[in-house]
């Protein structure tokens, strides 16, 4: 946070995209290439966001492989394991 104590906005998203990236990641037991495609994005683009997260201090820890809170995983691994 820059000082205050509410993060403003692109705080915000950006601690937002941290925790979907890794919900991806944990839904498709860390295959990155499976994660991007969830994701919408590139491997190299996944990779890039990858390698920025590392640089910062840990804020959020990684879930644990397979127990993504809040989000319809069941529905998501069924379309995972079909395709």
């Amino acid at each position: 946070m820059s000082g205050r104590n509410f993060p403003s906005l692109a705080e915000a998203l950006h601690e937002h995209e941290k925790r979907h990236v890794r919900r991806a990641l944990a839904l498709t037991h860390g295959r990155k290439a499976k994660a991007a495609a969830l994701l919408g994005i590139s491997r190299k683009n996944l990779w890039e966001k990858l390698r920025s997260f590392e640089s910062e201090p840990a804020s959020t820890p990684l879930p644990a492989s397979g127990t993504v809170a809040d989000f319809p995983c069941e529905r998501v691994e069924q379309e995972l394991s079909a395709g």
